[in-house]
């Protein structure tokens, strides 16, 4: 597989990853799960998703940058 198809790959995920968010927000909203949901679930999912925590080399946009570095050091 190429760079840009794993990236493409990630890419999609991150969007999935940023729809179930939005899905888990609405459905714990109003109910007992709400305080749980946004004190762990969520800022987790969002950490995952856009690389919100700087000490952090898990998230979506780092995967995507190391390929990215991978990928211009093979074709320099």
């Amino acid at each position: 597989m190429r760079a840009n198809e794993r990236i493409m790959l990630l890419e999609d995920a991150q969007a999935l990853m940023a729809d179930a968010i939005s899905k888990i927000r609405s459905a714990v909203e109003d109910t007992s799960e709400e305080r749980s949901a946004g004190a762990y679930i969520i800022p987790h999912l969002e950490n995952w998703t856009y690389g919100n925590n700087p000490y952090d080399d898990t998230a979506i946009p780092k995967l995507i940058s190391g390929i990215r570095k991978e990928r211009d050091e093979e074709d320099a």
